[in-house]
């Protein structure tokens, strides 16, 4: 029997495979993590692209809602709490995944929390008795706590699916999960702001809450593809946490002090940079800008996929690398930032509200 047709065992008591079959094939399950990446990331950077402009130019105007149109500083506030959320919760994820549930059963099941958290936001306004504001920290939570689980876990599943035979493809691999990272946020940071001036709230949160649907079903689609990799238990919490573990632990904390500069100012883009784009003049080559365009999204997924030899012939040389790492990544550095939207002005959706409510008498 040749390595390639032999079966990948399986634990006792366990209905999927816990360890890859030997092959020097992409493993099956590859694609619907790539496609639930997709959609997961379109989800989530198309909901927290307008969350500043729709606390501080909507939210005051949901049905339901009292009081004034929310400042900006808290509209900032609110909007770093929420991001710190989902910064902090990837430790609970990996805690639960690592020690109770495994990657898959902690993925499926906060991917259900995380479709609910865009399902509260999709529906707020929807009636006069229920605070919109409310309904807001209640989706954001929720969706602090799926999206922020199940970071830690989905690019670790990946490499679950990988043995000795293959490993030689992983970068591969990573190349396209990256691409589709980028691929999803470059797409929801077109589509979603020109949802929320046109067609209103509703559909702006509840189009992001339809691709993380559809993430949870491609991922669960793929279960009996995928690597199962059983939860370490009690004996993993024990070395994790261990004077051993815990001095690595430190040992690497002080890249993360680093890292956490550049997130701090890197996550002002969906913030107060929006806000500051509404005093930019947004005119260009005489057209007037008014749509989100990512082109630090952009500018990664054509590089990414010039890095794919089906693509570009020479991706695998050793000069082609060196070029774009050395020097055209150098050159286009200067050109990953964002343009960001003026603030997706309500006018336009409360023309529309104001003849749908017209026809409905």
């Amino acid at each position: 029997m040749s390595q390639d047709k032999m079966k990948a065992p399986a634990l006792a008591g366990h209905k999927y495979r816990t360890a890859p079959s030997p092959s020097a094939k992409i493993p099956k399950g590859i694609p619907y993590i790539i496609g639930n990446e997709a959609a997961e990331r379109f989800s989530f950077y198309g909901m927290k692209g307008i969350l500043v402009v729709f606390m501080t130019s909507y939210l005051f105007m949901m049905p339901g809602a009292t009081g004034e149109a929310m400042a900006e500083p808290k509209a900032i506030e609110n909007y770093h709490l929420f991001t710190t959320a989902v910064y902090f919760t990837p430790i609970l994820g990996a805690l639960l995944a690592d020690i109770l549930l495994g990657k898959y059963l902690t993925i499926i099941s906060l991917s259900i929390v995380y479709c609910l958290g865009h399902g509260v936001l999709a529906f707020m306004g929807m009636n006069d008795g229920i605070n919109p504001g409310l309904m807001l920290f209640l989706g954001l939570g929720l969706i602090s706590i799926g999206s922020g689980g199940i970071k830690p876990c989905v690019s670790a599943h990946v490499g679950d699916q990988f043995g000795d035979s293959n490993g030689h493809l992983l970068s591969k691999v990573f190349g396209w999960f990256y691409f589709s990272i980028n691929t999803g946020a470059f797409l929801s940071t077109l589509m979603t702001p020109w949802f929320l001036e046109w067609y209103g709230p509703h559909l702006a949160f509840g189009v992001p809450g339809v691709l993380m649907v559809l993430a949870t079903i491609l991922f669960w689609m793929g279960r009996h593809s995928f690597i199962h990799v059983p939860p370490g238990g009690l004996k993993w919490f024990k070395e994790t946490f261990s004077w051993r573990g815990i001095s690595a632990i430190l040992k690497l904390s002080v890249i993360y002090v680093f890292v956490a500069v550049f997130w701090a100012l890197f996550d002002q883009t969906g913030s107060s940079w929006v806000l500051q784009a509404q005093d930019l003049d947004r005119n260009w080559l005489g057209v007037e800008s008014d749509h989100d365009f990512d082109l630090d999204s952009a500018v990664l997924v054509r590089h990414l996929s010039r890095c794919e030899p089906r693509v570009h012939p020479d991706a695998n040389s050793e000069d082609f690398n060196r070029s774009i790492y050395h020097g055209r990544w150098i050159r286009h550095g200067g050109l990953a930032a964002r343009v960001h939207r003026s603030g997706a002005s309500p006018e336009h959706w409360l023309a529309n509200r104001r003849v749908r409510n017209s026809d409905s008498i």
